[in-house]
């Protein structure tokens, strides 16, 4: 899932903004929501707009930064309620904490909302990517995506799933292990696999480069300069999109090939849905976003994954003895299935428990197209409007003890459609879960099949900011089985 709710990529990127285009974008975007301040809106949500220009950015970094990072929202919901009024990176908002109006604000697109991104993203990720469209268009996009990343087609896809965490597992053995950059490394090359299934190794080994360059530009400061990371990844998307080009003709001109991935059944579209053929350059959007959206969500997410487990032998302990009763039931060397993938019920509890406490999203966004009541309250038109994923998911009054990694808050119970959504909710929902929790699931496997368990290699501890991780990449050596 890629959602522009990361906006603290890069630690210097508050100052830039604040020196940079305060004087001008800061400007511009306060006079989103002074129509209605200056109308006196009775129903406008309490809050702050802090500092001019700057609002209260400062204060949010210097949470993040802190050893309570969820402190700054917290504050603001007990002083002003669960909807509140601030203004950060140079645009007045209001904030959502409130579960029943986050489903609102989700679910509830045209005429009401719309997805809220800088229009600079277009440049990067393409202007018929899935986040940029809307209406007729993005129904018809997320139509077809939701039916490529359904189970049928992801139990063609295990075998090789299982192969890459195998790959990447086995290397561990006997050395110093920097779980950050083995996580990218394998959520990496799923998303390769299942996405644009690149035969050629020099071609591959290209395309990677280049993709980490568009990543690396994706969230920094949209100047468009030579030696910035915007402009670079401009480039590199110049790059990457002949390159998925060539790819795409490639494959209609040997149409006996079969690739099994998400650019094949891309190209075969209007087969699947009766519609028109997509264009090269919408295909090309698609591929190159839905690559985006499947790496660093699931990388993060496999990193903490790793932290959490390793810090909780019982945990450990139930995972091995749910994988070696699925390894029972099978022959020897006999490939994971999707069946197997459907018993890993344990695996499931762990990733909601480490998506609950480290959601790499912060925060979703969206813009109001009209003024907008809920629950006695106003949303102006043209306003930006916030919901705050990690502080809803560490909310004491849904989650007793919060911070503590406990499985039993899970356990015989479903979640609440409202109180945990990891991968957002309505339209907008990732299209891909069920092959993130999948590859998640056969790395858990890997790990604790292959492993008796692993140890810090040095201490290391979460941060926050730009985004969760690790301060060290978490290192560790593995213990032989």
């Amino acid at each position: 899932m890629w959602e522009w709710g990361s906006l603290l990529e890069g630690g210097v990127l508050i100052f830039f903004i604040t020196l940079l285009l305060s004087y001008g974008a800061a400007g511009l975007k306060w006079l989103r929501l002074s129509p209605a301040l200056r109308k006196g809106y009775r129903k406008l949500p309490k809050g702050s707009l802090g500092w001019p220009l700057v609002g209260e950015t400062l204060a949010l970094q210097h949470c993040l930064m802190s050893t309570a990072p969820h402190s700054f929202v917290n504050d603001r919901r007990r002083r002003y309620g669960d909807l509140f009024l601030t203004h950060l990176f140079g645009s007045p908002l209001l904030a959502s904490t409130d579960p029943e109006m986050n489903r609102f604000i989700l679910t509830k697109e045209e005429p009401l909302f719309t997805a809220s991104l800088p229009k600079t993203l277009s440049m990067v990720v393409g202007q018929n990517a899935l986040l940029m469209l809307t209406g007729d268009r993005h129904k018809r996009m997320r139509r077809l995506l939701m039916s490529m990343f359904s189970p049928e087609v992801l139990r063609h896809h295990t075998d090789r799933i299982q192969q890459l965490a195998v790959s990447v597992l086995k290397s561990w053995k006997g050395r110093k292990v920097i779980v950050a950059d083995e996580a990218r490394e394998y959520t990496y090359n799923v998303a390769l696999s299942s996405i644009m299934n690149v035969g050629r190794k020099d071609k591959a080994e290209v395309f990677r480069a280049k993709f980490l360059e568009l990543r690396s530009g994706a969230r920094a400061l949209p100047i468009d300069l030579p030696g910035t990371a915007f402009r670079t990844a401009l480039q590199a998307r110049k790059c990457l999109a002949q390159m998925v080009e060539e790819e795409i003709n490639e494959r209609k001109r040997t149409k006996e090939v079969r690739y099994d991935d998400l650019l094949e059944k891309l190209i075969e579209a209007p087969e699947a849905d009766g519609g028109e053929p997509l264009r090269n350059e919408e295909i090309v959007d698609l591929i190159l976003s839905s690559m985006l959206a499947g790496f660093d969500t699931s990388a993060n997410t496999l990193l903490f994954l790793v932290y959490y487990i390793g810090q909780n032998p019982q945990v450990l302990h139930d995972l091995k003895m749910e994988h070696q009763e699925i390894l029972r039931e099978k022959a020897t060397n006999e490939p994971l299935t999707y069946a197997d993938y459907k018993k890993m019920r344990l695996s499931q509890l762990t990733i909601n428990e480490t998506m609950r406490i480290a959601n790499p999203i912060l925060s979703l966004h969206r813009r109001t197209l009209q003024d907008v009541e809920f629950d006695g309250r106003t949303f102006p038109a043209n306003c930006t409007v916030q919901v705050w994923l990690r502080s809803l998911h560490t909310d004491p009054n849904l989650y007793p003890n919060p911070y503590n990694f406990d499985l039993d808050r899970w356990k015989g119970k479903t979640p609440n459609g409202n109180n945990f959504i990891p991968f957002g909710m309505g339209p907008r929902r990732c299209v891909g879960i069920e092959l993130a929790r999948m590859e998640l699931c056969f790395f858990i496997h890997c790990l604790v099949t292959m492993y008796r368990g692993w140890e810090p290699a040095e201490e290391d501890k979460p941060r926050y900011f730009p985004e969760p991780g690790m301060r060290k990449g978490l290192p560790i050596y593995v213990h032989d089985p």
